[in-house]
């Protein structure tokens, strides 16, 4: 897992490497926490008929991957990976109606593209060798699959980026059993559930999240333990840190090896899926970047019945005054977190707040129509979380 020491040390033993009453919706929303390498998020195509950003992968050895005779579960293997990450990290789950529900809402997609061209004619994405012997030199020593050499597009048409090992039975995340780490089958966790664990993780660090437990602000007790311990750092010139902290540390990450259930239970946390909807949905946003607030928001469920519109709202008097423009039709957009209208309120659960293209916080705000003028006002508003350097 290079993102995305054990549970106990599992870089060593196996994985290196988003004017009125308080808004209650402002206060119930969860604060999104991560730690991701910023400046190394891919920037991707919104697809227009799958409402979707498409990240395309490919594979090293896919002749290998197909030979079910030498390799027996590698073909299936492959599109259970292809299963795995999409639905971890790109589920769509009732993310319009329910955008705090159980899908991450973000909107990437995993894109399948078969076997890997050469390496001079460029690939846009992800290559992945499947092996149980590539190793990766680093200061500790050779470490085995799995893991990437890079985050997130740092990743773009490297030559073995990402190496999977798909005899997971074998690998020593599944059968190591001692002090420091107890793996799948100590835990009697199935292969292939021990597998899917491997393969969401890898891809959260394809995405561009670190380990969490190389935060800087990582709390006690986990600083002192072995699941705490920091990648060493770099590997093979890999930046394997993030430089910027979302919220607080979570020790419930699917990229914090302090998660002890992250082997037994692959899931991303609350508050990684907010964080991926920060940096890979689409959602509502706020500019200064002209010198005044100008919010962009993609979907707007208006009326009682949430027919969604689009809306932009500017203020360039800085006077606290937003004029407003609706879409007239309804919108076929897609939001990983839209706003609603109702009953003159508008309200935006998170709000991100942008300079320049970087994510500086994340908020959320209720705003009133001031029927006399015509203009919206802010009532409520809530920093969530304020992105930290690091």
């Amino acid at each position: 897992m290079a993102f995305k020491q054990a549970i106990a040390s599992l870089f060593l033993t196996s994985l290196p490497i988003i004017v009125g009453a308080v808004n209650p919706i402002a206060n119930a929303t969860p604060k999104p926490e991560a730690f991701v390498r910023d400046d190394q998020l891919w920037t991707l195509t919104l697809n227009t008929t799958t409402h979707k950003y498409e990240l395309p992968v490919c594979w090293e050895n896919l002749a290998t991957i197909n030979d079910t005779v030498t390799h027996p579960t590698w073909k299936q293997r492959r599109i259970n990976t292809l299963n795995y990450i999409n639905a971890a990290w790109g589920d769509l789950t009732n993310f319009t109606t329910n955008p705090t529900g159980n899908g991450s809402a973000s909107l990437i997609y995993f894109v399948d593209k078969g076997q890997c061209p050469l390496t001079t004619l460029g690939f846009p994405g992800v290559r992945i060798l499947v092996s149980s012997t590539s190793t990766l030199p680093t200061p500790i020593g050779n470490l085995p699959p799995p893991y990437v050499k890079a985050l997130g597009k740092n990743l773009a048409n490297l030559v073995y980026g990402v190496v999977l090992d798909f005899d997971m039975i074998k690998n020593r995340i599944y059968t190591r059993n001692d002090t420091s780490f107890k793996g799948c089958q100590a835990q009697s966790i199935s292969e292939e559930n021990c597998f899917k664990a491997v393969v969401i993780h890898e891809f959260g660090h394809v995405l561009g999240m670190s380990h969490e437990q190389n935060r800087n602000d990582q709390p006690l007790p986990y600083k002192t333990m072995a699941c705490g311990i920091k990648d060493p750092s770099p590997v093979l010139g890999q930046i394997t840190f993030g430089n910027l902290r979302i919220g607080a540390y979570d020790d419930q990450s699917i990229m914090a090896y302090c998660n002890l259930n992250r082997l037994r239970s692959p899931v991303l946390s609350v508050r990684d899926k907010v964080a991926l909807r920060v940096f890979y949905g689409r959602m509502p946003s706020i500019s200064f970047d002209l010198g005044y607030p100008v919010i962009t928001i993609p979907v707007v469920l208006t009326g009682s019945t949430g027919v969604p519109k689009s809306m932009t709202l500017s203020d360039p008097t800085n006077t606290g005054k937003f004029a407003y423009i609706f879409s007239i039709a309804p919108t076929t957009t897609k939001s990983s977190v839209p706003a609603t209208y109702l009953s003159s309120v508008l309200t935006i659960p998170y709000l991100k707040e942008t300079s320049f293209g970087k994510v500086k916080s994340i908020q959320s705000w209720a705003m009133a129509l001031q029927l006399s003028t015509n203009v919206f006002r802010k009532n409520t508003s809530v920093n969530l979380y304020t992105a930290t350097p690091q």
